[in-house]
């Protein structure tokens, strides 16, 4: 590293035109970074928890879904108009580029199933042959009550509201699918119904979009802020774009890099570039601040004796920082969510070529323009800071053991509350209130069966397995298991198709027949079980996609869960197995798999990674600083602060109870790459001060001096950054924003107390005494801290000299 800074010191202008050739090189591949939507994709592909779920979505061509849902709260869905508007919304449906067009479900689809004389009656309830009058809608009250179709899957049981579905191609276009179902709401605005859209496909695109407005704004809006502290800081704006240029330039090589290997990135990962500005700013902060130190210190040497000076002395913390915030980065990858690996691998390599930048396109500009700030004016622009660090470390000279008895007291109940944090998400949790997707979803599991579908596969066993009446009535009591939950809106399967053609056919209400098959008073024979399913064959199911293999041996249940969380549709899960081991004598006949599982699953293994994850980048930090410091001690007082701030963090979700989810998941090892670099600075300088032969209170005081300052500066300018996530209209951005400034602030705030507190409190427990007043280095008269600061701050000029001559 040394080497590139004497070479970028010495040809300042080879170095700008290298960089400028690299970055040039990575426009041309930067735009080959595709978005992905699928939410499948989180997870890799494979992944054995998605063995046997991939298995049986191919058995039954499972696509996603859209669902339109029609309310009319006064006059209900039972009037002609309205009847009319859900026919006419299924045809416009079926043209919309995306939608499989013979897969709309809807009152206007279903087949009837009525004998007519002597024959069946396959036509849909609402014809497209005839008019809708007052006969027809009564016609069609009548007959969904009979077939029981008003249990909250196409009709609500007040009437209120009606829903059609449509199943996605795989391959469509999910931004020009919502932009085409939103012109239609548009344009069936009128009137007293009220259109509603939902789905986990539109949803996925909304919220892909609401992350793209997120970055488009926030991406300025961070840089504005990072530059006013920086400025403000240094009293001078080159600090400013030296730092913000190197950090762009770093985020323009990892996305050529990304672009060059194929790599998409993730709806939940697309904040990642506001993030990594934020953490590439915080290094640059320390070697600026020993810049300017050095240009004030030394203000008749040469650019280049400067900056190859201040930067060299600064070169192994940088690079020590820089390591363990990219050994937090890539802690994530240990996690078997795919946009975690993408965000530590590719989050690691930005953080390297910061890193890179910071030695040579850094110290290439400040050669060729050498900024210079008065003294005076550098001491002033420091928010406080040397102020707050003389208060802090006088009351932590006054008070060693109630500061660390404080910090180990609130690390305790920080532990306790932690274990109370819950882990869930949903895309549409991800959407902001405002979005009509999000309040169409929470319209329709309010009013309907749910938005959340749960597929389950049922495996009888056999060949012809469900043509078997006692192998297809387990089936209808895994149905009505699951049925019996309070959240779950509807399960449909082939054994409730089966039940409604029949006791379609016999004139019979579809409630009132399951009954009296459940309770012995009726039964389905082979025959009868046969000829229903030749005559849904050919009509059409009555909701999209099959629900009986080619085999007649695995049958698809689909169950919708009103607001569906981790926490039901694990439930869910277990009554079905439960019902699985009644009915079958196993519970692995029942394979969960569609969207519900993939949300389930993708929780599941985001609680398993991040104790993985987050125990990993602790161990791994652990070791580096072991071994860069040579003292397991010093290492574990070094990551204390860390391992707190996360601590204090979780406690907070736990009181508040904010779930951890895909997105704000994240916030732990970002937490621990970038506040580690405050204790870092000040571990770093104290060994440097023990070697030079300090006593241990000596060494950690003027380590409190010399580097404070500098930390609540990075802390401020850190968190100002961040904050800028709570302008997000992404819930999770917001969350991860706040996570992020509290544990940082955290982190800051106590590497300025435990250091301090441990060394002093151990001074007092092998003295048994307190700690002697502390004396300033000109002429040995006693001083209270805020003198010493100032006495040692006037005798900082042959300390640096102490230092440099020390080969530091």
């Amino acid at each position: 590293m040394l080497r590139l800074l004497r070479f970028s010191v010495d040809h300042p202008w080879q170095m700008l035109l290298l960089v400028a050739a690299v970055s040039v090189a990575a426009c041309v591949f930067a735009p080959r970074v595709r978005l992905q939507l699928d939410a499948r994709a989180l997870i890799p592909v494979n992944d054995p928890s998605l063995a046997s779920s991939d298995q049986a979505a191919r058995y039954f061509g499972l696509k996603d879904m859209i669902a339109v849902g029609v309310v009319n709260e006064e006059a209900g869905v039972y009037t002609k108009e309205t009847l009319e508007r859900i026919d006419r919304l299924g045809r416009k449906l079926a043209r919309v580029e995306g939608v499989v067009a013979g897969s709309i479900t809807s009152l206007a689809t279903v087949p009837r199933m009525f004998i007519e004389g002597r024959e069946i009656d396959t036509r849909p309830l609402l014809s497209q042959a005839e008019s809708v009058d007052a006969e027809t809608v009564e016609r069609v009250r009548r007959e969904t009550e009979l077939m029981g179709l008003n249990n909250g899957l196409l009709v609500a049981a007040d009437g209120k509201a009606a829903a059609i579905f449509a199943e996605v191609e795989e391959d469509a276009d999910r931004y020009s699918l919502l932009q085409q179902m939103r012109v239609i709401v548009e344009g069936e605005s009128d009137g007293g119904d009220t259109i509603h859209l939902s789905g986990t496909a539109l949803a996925q695109a909304a919220v892909g979009h609401s992350a793209a407005s997120d970055l488009a704004r926030l991406g300025p809006a961070v840089v504005i802020v990072l530059a006013i502290v920086l400025i403000l800081t240094f009293g001078h704006p080159l600090p400013a774009f030296v730092s913000l240029l190197e950090v762009g330039v770093s985020l323009l090589w990892t996305c050529g890099l990304m672009g060059f290997t194929g790599q998409s990135v993730f709806i939940t990962t697309l904040i990642l570039p506001v993030i990594l500005i934020v953490i590439g700013v915080s290094d640059d902060v320390y070697a600026l601040n020993e810049y300017f130190t050095e240009s004030r210190d030394a203000s008749d040497a040469s650019a280049r004796t400067t900056a190859l000076n201040a930067l060299g002395r600064a070169k192994n913390s940088i690079m020590l920082t820089s390591g363990t915030t990219i050994v937090g980065l890539l802690s994530l990858t240990i996690t078997p969510l795919e946009h975690s690996r993408v965000l530590g691998v590719y989050g690691a390599i930005a953080i390297a070529f910061s890193a890179l930048m910071t030695f040579t396109l850094v110290p290439a500009v400040l050669v060729l323009f050498h900024p210079r700030v008065m003294p005076k004016r550098f001491r002033m622009t420091r928010f406080g800071a040397r102020e707050a660090v003389a208060r802090t470390g006088s009351f932590v000279r006054a008070n060693p053991r109630r500061v660390v008895a404080s910090v180990l007291g609130v690390a305790l109940c920080s532990l306790m509350l932690a274990t109370t944090v819950r882990v869930d998400d949903a895309w549409v949790n991800n959407l902001p209130a405002s979005s009509d997707i999000y309040r169409g979803d929470r319209f329709l599991n309010d009013l309907l069966a749910g938005t959340t579908a749960l597929e389950l596969m049922v495996d009888s066993g056999r060949e012809e397995g469900f043509l078997a009446p006692e192998t297809l009535s387990a089936l209808g009591e895994i149905e009505d298991a699951t049925t019996g939950l309070g959240y779950v809106g509807a399960a449909n399967g082939i054994y409730g198709d089966v039940v409604r053609l029949n006791a379609s056919l016999k004139g019979l209400a579809y409630r009132e027949y399951r009954e009296a098959l459940k309770e012995g008073r009726a039964a389905l024979t082979r025959e009868e079980i046969e000829q229903s399913l030749l005559l849904i064959a050919s009509a059409r199911p009555l909701t999209a996609g099959d629900r009986l293999d080619g085999a007649s041996r695995r049958s698809r249940l689909t169950v919708l869960i009103r607001h569906a969380d981790y926490r039901r549709i694990d439930e869910v899960l277990k009554t079905a197995a439960g019902a699985s081991l009644k009915a079958f004598g196993s519970p692995e006949r029942v394979v969960a798999f569609g969207g519900g599982w993939i949300s389930y699953l993708t929780v599941h293994l985001l609680v398993s990674g991040q104790m993985y994850s987050l125990a990993g980048a602790i161990l791994a930090d652990l070791l580096l600083l072991s071994l860069m410091f040579w003292s397991v001690r010093s290492a574990l007082l070094t990551i204390a602060p860390v391992v707190f701030s996360l601590l204090v963090v979780f406690a907070v979700l736990g009181l508040a109870n904010l779930p951890i989810g895909i997105a704000n998941s994240m916030f732990a090892g970002l937490a621990c790459g970038i506040g580690l670099d405050f204790s870092i600075h000040l571990s770093s300088v104290y060994q440097r001060n023990r070697a030079l032969g300090l006593t241990d209170v000596d060494s950690v005081i003027r380590a409190l001096v010399h580097t404070g300052p500098a930390i609540i500066t990075s802390a401020v300018a850190t968190v100002a950054g961040l904050s800028v996530l709570m302008l997000s209209e992404v819930a999770p951005n917001v969350q991860l924003g706040l996570m992020l400034c509290v544990s940082l602030f955290v982190c800051s705030a106590s590497t300025l107390l435990i250091l301090p507190g441990v060394v002093l409190w151990k001074r007092i427990r092998n003295d048994h005494q307190e700690p002697p007043v502390l004396t300033s280095f000109i002429d040995g008269t006693p001083a209270r801290f805020g003198e010493y600061f100032v006495l040692w701050a006037r005798a900082r000029l042959g300390a640096s000299a102490v230092q440099r001559n020390s080969g530091d």
